[in-house]
């Protein structure tokens, strides 16, 4: 009876989605008492904010209040999350996943649809690895469109990077001038346009920094082969049509402010950095003790650390404010400055010193990694019991890391099987293997298929009234390997060794033998 309307609703939700890990809902109630004070019900939104005016570099025609809800309470009644990350321009994957999926579908138009009640987040890197940078791109942002208080866009590392495209591909600009600062490794461009025998121009830069700068060496031939599809319905050898310059343009249309069409630009303008919905919280790469609280810009005299719905707002108040700047001065101006500098910066390895949601990883050397005890309390302190990232490779389906109180999902499944057949896409290195994931209040259910063709799965609850195998899932065993799912009676156990992932399946008894305490 002491509690207002918004602290009874959120006292409520706790109370209904305890999840699995118990012990902590106290406190999680005594920081969402004052929070509920704070924020209006239902969900904190961030809406964009215009920065100190200056010039546009052309002109922009007006775009939409961009409205992004940073904290969510879970889909009422029988409605889910889907996760999806890292599709990387994998239309086949994709359009496979949303096959398998009960919360996603295309409708009767082709058009992606999404399920009445239910969620549906996308873990950033929509574009670079395959033939379908623009129809993956389009399909989420339309969706985004249509259901934009039950969509969420993150930005990944492959999103925010095209930005450079505005300044470092106008008419005059080479790759002499281009600054690969966080790689102190990069083929030099001169060196690149020696070693495949190219002439200097924008062409050629886009190449290089596809290839050197990116990581993504296949992405321009990619970009042919989908502009020919899109053009001509996929005409066998259509392609060959497609010129050079037709591929620079449209990595220049996607992210020009006053074009007709840009595609990549529309999905980062409604893109962020960080979701938490119920217990759940998304973000692209990883927390570390590094980077909790912090944003860029802020005061850093200032000790205090965020608290986690503070820091969510915050961090989408910033990305939005960059790509209204990027808008703003997407090339150069007199003084090497462009707009949505911050951004680009920050999706970089060792961008923001490393204080990054984006480039950051629940890994050390491709192999599992417990956070440290400082992200667990502050994640837990907020209520916090899941967490769901993408961003460094796991293998053909995702890994987990289960702790006391919060629980890692990782789920980027892009190097699956480098083997794959590579006639439709040059980059297909997932095969078969597809991993749908599915988030309730009670449960998080992963179900699919490895490059084995072997189905796999498990369904961690809320309750933790689980099954002896599926109580083991996200344990790390002595040799350093960790449990990642089931394939029937087995346990599928994975130790990360850089690229590689070595995989065997062991017995409940065996795995019981050697659980690290």
């Amino acid at each position: 009876g002491l509690l207002g309307t918004g602290q009874r609703t959120m006292a409520a939700s706790v109370a209904r989605c305890p999840y699995r890990h118990t012990g902590i809902r106290t406190l999680t109630l005594l920081a969402l008492w004052t929070l509920a004070a704070q924020f209006p019900l239902g969900a904190i939104t961030t809406e964009a904010f215009s920065m100190a005016p200056s010039p546009p570099a052309s002109p922009s025609p007006p775009q939409p209040s961009r409205r992004i809800i940073s904290k969510a309470d879970f889909p009422a009644g029988d409605g889910a999350i889907e996760f999806i990350t890292d599709v990387e321009g994998n239309w086949d994957y994709f359009s496979s996943l949303v096959r398998r999926s009960t919360v996603l579908s295309f409708d009767e138009d082709g058009n992606l649809s999404l399920a009445p009640d239910s969620f549906f987040v996308h873990g950033g890197d929509a574009p670079d690895k395959g033939p379908g940078d623009i129809r993956v791109v389009k399909a989420l942002t339309r969706l985004k469109r249509e259901c934009p208080d039950r969509v969420f866009l993150l930005c990944g590392n492959r999103d925010t990077n095209k930005l450079r495209f505005a300044s470092e591909l106008a008419e005059g600009e080479t790759g002499d001038r281009v600054d690969i600062y966080w790689d102190e490794n990069v083929v030099p461009y001169r060196d690149f346009l020696d070693r495949n025998d190219l002439p200097d121009g924008s062409v050629s830069t886009l190449k290089w920094m596809l290839e050197c700068a990116m990581g993504c060496p296949t992405t321009f031939e990619t970009r042919r082969m989908e502009i020919a599809a899109l053009r001509d319905g996929g005409v066998a050898g259509s392609a060959e049509y497609i010129s050079d310059e037709d591929v620079l343009q449209s990595f220049r249309d996607s992210v020009d402010p006053s074009g007709e069409d840009p595609w990549m630009l529309d999905y980062l303008r409604r893109a962020q950095l960080m979701a938490t919905i119920g217990d759940c919280l998304f973000v692209h790469g990883a927390i570390t003790g590094k980077c909790l609280g912090k944003v860029p810009g802020r005061d850093a005299s200032v000790s205090e650390v965020l608290h986690l719905d503070q820091w969510c707002e915050a961090l989408n108040n910033y990305a939005l404010e960059n790509i209204a700047e990027y808008e703003r001065q997407p090339r150069w101006d007199k003084k090497r400055r462009r707009g949505g500098e911050s951004i680009m910066n920050y999706g970089v390895p060792g961008g923001f010193g490393g204080a990054t949601v984006v480039y950051n990883s629940f890994m050390t050397n491709g192999n599992c990694d417990k956070p440290d005890e400082s992200v667990i309390k502050y994640l837990s302190n907020a209520g916090i019991q899941r967490v769901f990232t993408g961003h460094q490779p796991t293998g053909d389906c995702p890994a987990v890391i289960s702790t006391d109180r919060v629980t890692m999902f990782l789920c980027d499944t892009s190097y699956s099987n480098t083997k794959a057949d590579k006639s439709r896409n040059p980059s297909n290195n997932r095969g078969e293997a597809t991993t749908n994931v599915i988030i309730s209040c009670e449960s998080t259910t992963v179900t699919g298929v490895l490059a084995s063709g072997e189905t796999h799965g498990y369904t961690l609850k809320a309750s933790g009234d689980e099954s002896l195998l599926e109580s083991l899932v996200g344990k790390e065993l002595l040799d350093g390997s960790w449990v990642k799912s089931i394939v029937g009676l087995k346990l599928l156990v994975a130790r990360g060794e850089g690229w590689n992932v070595i995989t065997k399946r062991m017995s409940v008894e065996d795995v019981l033998s050697q659980l690290k305490q």
